[in-house]
């Protein structure tokens, strides 16, 4: 797909911004993980008022270190701390039920960041005194697969994430003053650091522009900057101003959302200049926040469950252009696998929207481009080999 006929692609944009545009899905909580308060606390996603507690303080699950969505729906929490902090957790956020373990087959030794990879599967990094590799473990049944990551002999791992390439990298915190990013093999292998610590002090979280540069929240030193990977040098500042940085995410509204984890609050920035907006949350019950995520604007939802599609179809997405998500509705006519993704012009993978095995009805996902830059993307569905494609334009 490199080589695009100009006609070809004009076509494509002219597509997309003649459907009609339609209100988007509401996202209407968010979810943060308070680590000194031992729970999970709950917010307005508009006003950043709080609303309640999802996991109040057990002394069996102590010092929560990440809130993860699954594409179920579900939330996903690791602890880093209590007798029962070896597995991850699950709860369902619109009930607040604690649904048990979710992992199996590996006990983990004190977890702390959690994310999802183009795998589909779980990456668990551990701080632990025997296991502090990244752990993985299967995205739709929870058991244990491996481990991502090998010789990082107590350098307290922290987040993960891949290159267009796939390629895993790993922030390591250290001490919190001579903290650095590492890129592995698919063996586990440390194959080089792409950030050292003459720049970094303590490296938590990370994140991928669409422009290749790597995004890295320095808890020590209180920012977010974006960094070359073939130099190990920075070339923007993305946030800025707070006393200990940890834990990120981009709102429905496109801004970034950074915790300040000793202050306690939650500020809100322009992720284009870096400039301050505002502080989106301060609340006194909010302690050592550490991980945020805003709630998924549709669950995974069944459309007409009475009535089986008589075909595979993908729906025109909606609003479309969009600025901050647009929903995507599809049919399958019998249970399949179903793999729902967003490319580029040139075939390269953006986003996996689903990846898992579905009975027959029609369904809604919700595709936000936050982190992406304005343009044209591609949606495909595939359900057991049977391809379909439809065209998004993006406009900033």
């Amino acid at each position: 797909m490199k080589n695009i006929p100009l006609r070809i692609l004009v076509t494509f944009i002219l597509a997309a911004v003649l459907l009609e545009p339609a209100s988007a899905p509401a996202q209407d909580r968010v979810f943060i993980s308070s680590r000194g308060t031992d729970e999970i606390r709950i917010y307005d996603a508009a006003t950043g008022d709080f609303i309640e507690t999802l996991a109040p303080a057990d002394a069996a699950r102590d010092r929560p270190q990440e809130v993860v969505f699954g594409p179920d729906g579900l939330l996903y929490v690791t602890f880093i701390a209590g007798a029962e902090n070896g597995v991850i957790h699950r709860y369902d956020p619109s009930t607040g039920q604690d649904l048990g373990a979710f992992s199996s087959g590996y006990e983990l030794d004190q977890p702390t960041k959690m994310r999802i990879g183009p795998d589909g599967h779980f990456y668990v990094s551990q701080w632990g005194g025997q296991k502090f590799n990244v752990a993985v473990f299967h995205g739709e049944t929870g058991e244990f697969i491996r481990e991502a990551t090998k010789d990082t002999f107590r350098r307290n791992l922290m987040e993960m994430a891949w290159d267009d390439e796939g390629r895993l990298y790993v922030s390591h915190w250290g001490d919190g003053s001579n903290g650095f990013v590492r890129r592995f093999d698919a063996e586990g292998n440390i194959e080089s650091t792409v950030i050292g610590s003459l720049v970094l002090q303590g490296p938590v979280n990370i994140w991928f522009n669409d422009d290749g540069t790597l995004n890295v929240v320095d808890w020590s030193r209180g920012r977010v900057d974006a960094f070359d990977i073939t130099t190990g040098q920075a070339v923007r500042t993305r946030a800025s101003g707070m006393q200990r940085a940890e834990g990120w995410t981009f709102g429905p509204d496109g801004m970034l959302y950074v915790c300040d984890w000793l202050s306690g609050r939650v500020n809100r920035y322009d992720p284009d200049t870096g400039a301050f907006v505002d502080t989106f949350i301060d609340d006194p019950g909010l302690g050592n926040p550490n991980s945020i995520k805003f709630e998924p604007a549709s669950d995974v939802s069944l459309r007409g469950a009475d009535e089986v599609p008589e075909r595979l179809g993908l729906d025109a997405a909606y609003p479309n252009p969009f600025s901050v998500s647009t929903s995507i509705g599809f049919k399958i006519p019998s249970t399949s696998h179903v793999r729902l993704t967003v490319l580029d012009l040139f075939g390269r993978l953006v986003d996996v929207l689903v990846d898992e095995r579905r009975p027959a009805g029609e369904y809604e996902e919700t595709f936000a481009g936050a982190g992406l830059v304005s343009g044209v993307y591609l949606i495909r569905l595939d359900a057991d080999g049977a391809p379909s494609t439809r065209i998004v334009t993006l406009l900033r």
